[in-house]
């Protein structure tokens, strides 16, 4: 896999919502994924939650905030 680091002025949400394809959703402060490759998703009693994904062994947390967009944006894509 290629991992990308990319530095940028602007703010994360402007780049979320301008450069960011429809298939990626913000899930922390830090994290952008793509929802493409996500295979499990499991919440907390807290609200936050874990996606796993597609032949890999990464877990990555998601805030309690992303968690329902990120939900929203799984059912969108179906």
């Amino acid at each position: 896999h290629i991992q990308k680091i990319i530095s940028l002025k602007s703010s994360s949400n402007s780049i979320t919502q301008d450069i960011i394809p429809h298939h990626y959703c913000r899930i922390s402060k830090s994290a952008i994924i793509n929802i493409r490759a996500i295979y499990a998703l499991e919440k907390s009693f807290s609200g936050s939650g874990t996606a796993s994904f597609l032949n890999s062994k990464k877990e990555v947390h998601i805030s309690r905030l992303y968690y329902k967009i990120l939900k929203e944006k799984l059912r969108e894509m179906r």
